[in-house]
């Protein structure tokens, strides 16, 4: 179990740690075999909800005009060794938004995830590539109205390669691609190539 608490206003005496806008962290993580890995997670939050990617409406889910908004966020991961090489991997997060200071309290429902799969030692002896399928942070509900919900799906899909060329050098080169960007369907699709370049001494 691992608990978390993050405050913006920590080192302001005049407000303290408890004053919004804050967030409180928690995550259970079982590994019923050596092969599998589970955890589920909770996180209560008050004017703190940063998905940090997906559309704007997950930023903004009532048109900026709320000033006290709690939301609850759920999410699940599993991953499986399905052999020395080969790792199977998941996530799913909910957000269930609610503005409280607005007449009616309007709501907002988000939802992401994803599909992970790594493959070992390919190529050279600690080298691995790495696969991802999902979907960024989508607003599917909001009774804020139609115009604030997402209509489209957009998909976020990455590949990478991390080439271990010495034990003090590795080199990853990498692709991703972000299908109907802010969940619009007429938007057309980014590219984006990467390379990283990692010493470690």
């Amino acid at each position: 179990m691992s608990l978390g608490y993050i405050s913006s206003n920590a080192g302001n005496s005049e407000k303290g740690i408890f004053a919004s806008p804050y967030r409180a962290i928690a995550q259970l993580t079982a590994e019923p075999t050596e092969t599998t890995a589970l955890s589920v997670t909770y996180i209560h939050s008050h004017n703190n909800l940063k998905t940090g990617t997906g559309s704007e409406l997950t930023s903004d889910r009532f048109n900026d005009e709320a000033d006290a908004i709690v939301a609850n966020s759920f999410g699940a991961e599993a991953a499986w060794q399905l052999s020395p090489v080969i790792t199977l991997g998941g996530r799913v997060g909910f957000i269930h938004a609610k503005a409280e200071d607005l007449p009616a309290d309007p709501n907002a429902s988000i939802i992401t995830w994803a599909v992970l799969l790594a493959l070992r030692d390919i190529g050279r002896k600690g080298s691995f590539a790495g696969f991802t399928v999902g979907q960024p942070p989508k607003v599917t509900h909001n009774s804020f109205g139609d115009s604030f919900k997402d209509k489209d799906t957009s998909l976020h899909l990455e590949a990478f390669y991390h080439l271990q060329v010495t034990d003090n050098l590795a080199i990853t080169p990498g692709l991703f691609v972000i299908t109907s960007p802010e969940h619009n369907h007429s938007n057309g699709s980014i590219y984006v190539g990467t390379v990283r370049t990692t010493f470690t001494y």
